[in-house]
């Protein structure tokens, strides 16, 4: 993936943004949050159309490339008219899963609202004020997220064998190559 990363800083800390090469209109917005003690109230705001955002369980994501790759191929999905899922938010958590039933990959990977450790995606830059004042907890650096990944629920989740991981590369290896065939299964 060919995305320009663009980190700026704000009075709240680090805010990322993404621009991907195929998709350069396009600004990507990524937080991640701890200590957020809000997560119900923050997923009603997301129905009442107050804001749109992807929240994320972070323990699922290998590392930050594996969250580029899903919203990488969201946006491919929403540019070819074939989302799977009924908004773009919901396509990125779709997308970060090996598995093609939509249910079990928003439960998976998605943050439910006893939620405390987030990652949110976000596209819509006119309702981002919204979102970082709606959000309760604290923002911290991107390059915390691969230390918050639970390697046994991503083994369980994408059906990796220990043996697979000694001669794919790795886990994050092992997670791309399901993510670049699910489709074609």
């Amino acid at each position: 993936i060919n995305a320009e990363y663009r980190g700026m800083l704000n009075s709240a800390g680090i805010m990322s943004r993404f621009v991907f090469e195929l998709f350069p209109l396009r600004h990507v917005y990524v937080y991640l949050y701890e200590n957020v003690t809000n997560m119900a109230e923050l997923r009603q705001l997301i129905q009442q159309n107050t804001f749109s955002a992807a929240f994320i369980n972070p323990a699922t994501c290998v590392d930050m490339q594996h969250v580029l790759l899903a919203v990488n191929k969201a946006l491919f999905d929403q540019s070819n008219r074939k989302l799977f899922t009924p908004n773009l938010h919901s396509e990125v958590v779709f997308c970060l899963s090996g598995s093609r039933s939509i249910n079990e990959s928003l439960k998976r990977h998605g943050a439910d609202d006893t939620a405390s450790t987030v990652l949110a995606v976000l596209f819509d830059e006119d309702k981002k004020q919204d979102f970082e004042d709606a959000v309760k907890g604290d923002r911290i650096d991107l390059d915390r997220l691969p230390s918050l990944s639970d390697h046994a629920l991503i083994k369980k989740y994408f059906k990796i064998q220990d043996a697979e991981l000694s001669c794919t590369g790795g886990m994050a290896a092992a997670v791309y190559t399901r993510l670049a065939i699910r489709d074609s299964l």
